[in-house]
């Protein structure tokens, strides 16, 4: 595993260098007042607007390495601070990889987008996820053609520049996540993913339409999207997962068949 961490932080290193701050968005520029009155208002209809776009500011920002989260803060005329969680993907923060690993990223993000913006009956059937409040799209840059099927030419830069994805959310507040997972947060994940798989079992036309809009089956398995990189080191990796794994894993989890 350290290898891989290693190269992690490598990455999130020049992420950091190449993303720009959820204070700003995705044209480089401080978000404008009628985007961040938008989502104030989706939040509490009841907040105050009137000269929103004179203070906002971000913290508590975390890089990741295809993805930049943070708290914005967000003040009207008489000082009253409303805070918003932003998710931001962009191409030009991930400028540092190949096409094939960014087109990648910008499908997880575009398929992200469509959970919240095409199938709210997935809340509706006890999937549950922090209310969104706005959804920034700036994949039109990039058609159908380029993000689906099989990998093509890198697009030009002048599409890439302000190619990406904004999600403006609820905050979540009371809650923090470790590192590793402590068992009962392991049994948090796993109690939402058997909701996410129950909210659509043996619903056909879901599924058909799942398939159609968000990723070809396979997702993000499909060996033909993943860095030629990491089938290079699997076999390296599994050893390292095995040696963290040992002392944790039952008597004879990892032998072989």
């Amino acid at each position: 595993m350290a290898s891989v961490q290693s190269d992690m932080s490598r990455d999130i290193a020049l992420a950091q260098q190449n993303a720009s701050s959820v204070a700003v968005g995705l044209d480089g520029r401080t978000h404008k007042g009628d985007e961040l009155a938008a989502a104030l208002r989706a939040l509490d209809p009841l907040t105050p607007v009137d000269g929103c776009d004179k203070f906002c500011r971000a913290v508590d920002g975390l890089a990741q390495p295809n993805s930049l989260t943070g708290i914005l803060e967000v003040a009207d005329l008489d000082g009253n601070v409303t805070r918003l969680f932003l998710k931001k993907v962009t191409a030009a923060a991930m400028a540092h990889k190949g096409w094939n690993d960014r087109r990648r990223s910008l499908l997880y993000a575009r398929n992200e987008l469509r959970i919240y913006r095409e199938f709210p009956e997935l809340a509706a059937r006890g999937v549950g996820h922090p209310r969104v409040l706005r959804l920034t799209d700036g994949l039109s840059a990039l058609d159908e053609e380029r993000l689906g099927g099989d990998v093509g030419a890198e697009p030009p830069t002048e599409a890439l520049s302000s190619c990406g994805v904004i999600l403006w959310l609820e905050p979540v507040v009371g809650y923090s996540q470790l590192s590793p997972l402590a068992p009962k947060q392991a049994a948090v994940v796993l109690r939402a993913a058997a909701r996410l798989h129950a909210a659509t079992w043996e619903d056909a036309a879901l599924l058909t339409r799942s398939a159609d809009r968000l990723q070809h089956p396979g997702g993000s398995f499909a060996l033909a999207i993943r860095n030629p990189a990491e089938l290079d080191r699997i076999e390296q990796n599994w050893e390292t997962f095995k040696r963290n794994f040992r002392e944790a894993a039952p008597s004879g989890f990892f032998r072989a068949p």
